[in-house]
């Protein structure tokens, strides 16, 4: 009998255990489901006094609209932009904080982020050193006399994160995802868009007027005399066009079938004629890949 009533109130205490246990949690999945709703949508930016079913965008989204007008210096504004914004000031304040370390271990990330932001900052040096610091880089351009010399300087400019007369990056490929391929896309235009080359209203001339006098100005910052500096202008805007005239438009590069062309190496040695793409390619590190995707052959 005396263990008949022990085994009774053990079964007794672990079924109100239990109960208390599916209280406990059934109390925090409604909380969490509280919380989860009142997170998940925010009353506040509904605009109630408009019917969903005559206007849904407005009753969706005008509260937040109307508290969150769009600043003068944004075409277009949300919440990306907001988190955008606040972003950049968390980073902003973890890069100030670092700006006035004075004792971090050399080579680390904060010293390099420390000096590369205070080097920035500091604008009385930057005027006292003017285009020197690229100097060394502006002879070695004006130094190339041959396509070997000009490939191993777009293989060097592009390991620096520029991209003169064409681009190459990595991706997926378009119509194999287990692949990861490279991609060469055209480039080398200063402006925006080849449209601001061949385009003939009034608008575009007088930007591409301006344009040329902004790279004449840049070579005269350099040390170029101003007759030189315009002719050399004239030049680099002759090439740019070109390469415009060459580039597809916008709307063509939305075309995926169009930006889509896979090339073996050899034919990939075919279509650069007298650029030597593999030495282009070892230049990089990537000499070893045996096709790529072309997006623009025509270029």
């Amino acid at each position: 009998m005396k263990y008949k009533y022990v085994i009774a109130v053990a079964a007794i205490s672990l079924g109100l255990a239990s109960c208390d246990d599916v209280a406990k949690h059934v109390t925090k999945n409604k909380n969490m489901e509280k919380e989860a709703i009142e997170k998940g949508i925010d009353l506040a930016n509904l605009d109630t006094s408009v019917k969903p079913g005559d206007n849904f965008f407005q009753y969706a989204n005008g509260g937040w609209l109307k508290a969150n007008p769009i600043p003068d210096e944004y075409s277009r504004y949300g919440a990306f932009a907001i988190l955008g914004k606040k972003n950049q000031k968390e980073i902003k304040s973890i890069i100030d904080e670092l700006a006035s370390l004075k004792d971090v271990k050399k080579g680390s990330p904060e010293q390099q982020i420390r000096d590369f932001y205070n080097a920035g900052m500091d604008t009385v040096r930057i005027e006292e050193l003017g285009y020197q610091p690229i100097q060394k880089r502006l002879d070695e351009i004006a130094n190339i006399s041959n396509t070997d010399e000009l490939v191993d300087m777009q293989a060097k400019l592009n390991m620096e994160g520029s991209y003169p007369l064409f681009a190459i990056f990595s991706s997926q490929d378009d119509k194999n995802s287990s692949d990861v391929i490279a991609n060469f896309v055209q480039g080398g235009l200063g402006l925006p868009d080849r449209d601001y080359y061949t385009n003939t209203d009034e608008r575009s001339e007088s930007i591409r007027k301006a344009y040329v006098e902004h790279i004449s100005k840049m070579f005269q910052l350099t040390g170029v005399p101003a007759e030189e500096a315009d002719k050399k202008a004239s030049k680099v805007m002759e090439i740019e066009t070109n390469l415009a005239n060459a580039s597809m438009t916008m709307l063509e590069r939305r075309d995926p079938n169009a930006t889509y062309n896979i090339y073996k190496r050899e034919e990939l040695k075919s279509l650069f004629g007298d650029y030597d793409i593999n030495k282009y390619l070892n230049d990089l590190g990537i000499g070893d890949i045996d096709h790529a995707n072309v997006r623009q052959p025509k270029f």
